[in-house]
């Protein structure tokens, strides 16, 4: 079994804290069990100023919970696209440990 390199507490933080220059590959599992990669994508909240809400009313709020555990990026020619954080396995070629 492969040893892990990198926790999802510091992919997470590294993603979250990158700014919008910050651009990394992620691998992953899809719904149905195959593999899939993203390369050069970007966290779609610190690139698109229009997604920041400046009031969080009960709708807002709302919102934020269904979307909770998903991480909201952005591919390299601009197409929005949602991860889910628990499918995450590797983050620029580092195996994730998700127990940490």
């Amino acid at each position: 079994m492969a040893e892990f390199q990198i926790t999802i507490s510091e992919v997470l933080r590294k993603i979250r804290n990158g700014g919008e220059k910050h651009s990394f590959s992620l691998t992953y599992r899809k719904e149905g069990g195959k593999a899939g990669e993203k390369e050069n994508v970007r966290n779609r909240v610190a690139v698109f100023e229009s997604d920041v809400r400046e009031k969080r009313d009960l709708a807002s709020i709302t919102h934020e919970t269904q979307e909770a555990g998903k991480l909201h990026l952005v591919d390299e020619y601009g197409q929005k696209f949602d991860l889910f954080i628990c499918l995450l396995t590797s983050y620029n070629g580092k195996l994730i440990d998700h127990s940490k």
